[in-house]
């Protein structure tokens, strides 16, 4: 009988012992492996979420495309599925008490997109179905989509990784700025705070550089209409305006002389907006040529140069009218942008045009990247042309339009100058020696030259004598019949 309880007593403590080595196991299942997309690996920090019965019952980022749950409670055998984001992952794993299990993790892709959704209140109000929200990077607007009782949802393409997104309600930002992160969806409650109908603008203001004295008048321009000013004090400013002008670009001028800067009236808003002005006019534009006094043959060029006067300028156009096409031929080749707009502007349209009795040039330029204000002085373009070679001698004009553009692409005005050349010689059609007589000298030349066309290394304009633009049968025949006249007998 002693024998069975000591027995009994050995079960009795065994059995005790087993129960305490169970109950010291925690009530904890952990998971570990990696994770990839489309085979490639993850950015550090994508969050990796355990879902149990439909619930989320924990989360991780990931560090070199790896991760490391642990799942606390009591799921024994229970079915633990994996979301990469906000998408399911192809495998799943067996929660186990005290054990982390390995589940390398895998989804088809990892889309370059961003997906916000939630609520939107204007003013602690939900907003009404159809109200427009968008989405803004680095101020341009990337999305927009509309509301359904209050909420939206806006996804975000493209690769906009650690950028910050903005958010409009209709014409009003939300206070809310959120990270676009590849692949995730982030649940953003969009909030709209109006505030009264009033906008604010403060700061500093100069006038060619220097601070402006007190009492200098500071003026603000919506759409071309002045709708409030002030006087500064000590180099500074504060103006507020009334009104309901959500959206609108807001201009300054100081003293008369417009701002370098503009800026957004935003309701309710205080804004800080430092004010620099120069002083400007009309800028000057000069046009001038390399000869005054040309022979039938000469090329010669057209410069046009530009003093800014104080503006930003951001490109233009030059078109020469109306040339006499019996007297002087465009190069267009030789056409050409000066330095005015930068060391490598853009050049627009570079055509011309004969209509049978004139020639017309049209040449646009543009400057690439930010324009300075005030630009500085320089040549915006340079013209090359020609005499051609049955031209007879007189005064000629050279019409021309020139537009100019400032640092906001509004035309500038100012009065472009005309000029006039002389062209002197060849009364006697057939003189290319210019010894005043049509012989075998000249007869020389024009062989020399005969059956080439402009553009031609050897051609030579003055021998052509019809302005064809080739020397030919109709240059010798004019050659031919002033053949033996002197200049007296013409």
């Amino acid at each position: 009988m002693s024998k069975l309880i000591h027995v009994l007593l050995i079960v009795v403590l065994a059995m005790l012992l087993f129960t305490g080595v169970i109950s010291a196991q925690p009530m904890t299942g952990g998971f570990q492996g990696t994770v990839v997309a489309g085979g490639n690996s993850l950015p550090n920090g994508t969050v990796i979420s355990a879902w149990i019965n439909g619930e989320k019952v924990a989360d991780t980022e990931t560090e070199n495309s790896e991760y490391s749950l642990f799942i606390h409670g009591d799921y024994s055998e229970k079915t633990v599925a994996f979301k990469v984001g906000k998408y399911e992952a192809e495998q799943t794993g067996t929660w186990t008490r005290g054990e982390t299990i390995t589940v390398n993790l895998s989804i088809n892709s990892w889309p370059f997109q961003c997906e916000f959704y939630g609520q939107v209140t204007v003013d602690g109000q939900y907003v009404d179905d159809g109200t427009e929200i968008s989405a803004w990077i680095d101020s341009a607007k990337v999305q927009t989509t509309t509301t359904v009782d209050s909420m939206y949802s806006l996804v975000v393409p493209g690769n906009y990784t650690g950028k910050a997104v903005a958010f409009k309600v209709d014409a009003h930002f939300a206070t809310q700025i959120i990270e676009w992160q590849r692949g995730e969806a982030i649940e953003t409650n969009l909030v709209v705070s109006l505030g009264p109908l009033i906008c604010g603008f403060y700061g500093t203001v100069t006038l060619n550089g220097s601070s402006v004295p007190t009492g200098t008048d500071v003026s603000a321009w919506i759409d071309g209409l002045k709708v409030q000013n002030t006087s500064s004090g000590s180099g500074t400013y504060a103006l507020n305006i009334p009104g309901d002008y959500t959206g609108k670009v807001m201009s300054f001028k100081v003293a008369g002389q417009a701002a370098k800067e503009t800026a957004v009236w935003v309701r309710g808003g205080n804004r800080q907006a430092p004010l620099n002005a120069i002083t400007t006019g009309p800028p000057g534009v000069t046009v001038s040529l390399s000869a005054q006094e040309l022979e039938p043959g000469d090329e010669f060029t057209l410069t046009v140069t530009v003093d800014p006067n104080g503006h930003g300028i951001s490109g233009g156009e030059i078109d020469l009218l109306s040339l006499d096409s019996d007297v002087i031929e465009v190069l267009l080749d030789k056409v050409k942008p000066g330095t005015l707009l930068g060391s490598d502007p853009i050049e627009g349209k570079k055509n011309k045009s004969d209509t049978g009795s004139s020639e017309n040039l049209e040449y646009a330029i543009a400057r690439k990247g930010e324009t300075p204000v005030p630009a500085s002085t320089g040549t915006f373009a340079v013209i090359g042309l020609r005499i051609k070679g049955g031209a007879k001698a007189g005064r000629y004009a050279i019409p021309n339009a020139i537009i100019l553009t400032d640092e906001n692409f509004k035309n500038l005005d100012f009065d472009p100058p005309t000029v006039s050349i002389k062209v002197v010689g060849n009364s006697l059609p057939g003189d290319l020696n210019g010894d005043e007589s049509v012989g075998l000298a000249d007869l020389a030349i024009l062989a020399s030259a005969y059956g080439t066309t402009t553009g031609a290394t050897d051609f030579r304009a003055d021998a052509d004598l019809n302005s064809n633009n080739e020397v030919d049968l109709g240059d010798l025949a004019i050659l031919a019949g002033n053949w033996g006249l002197q200049e007296n007998q013409v």
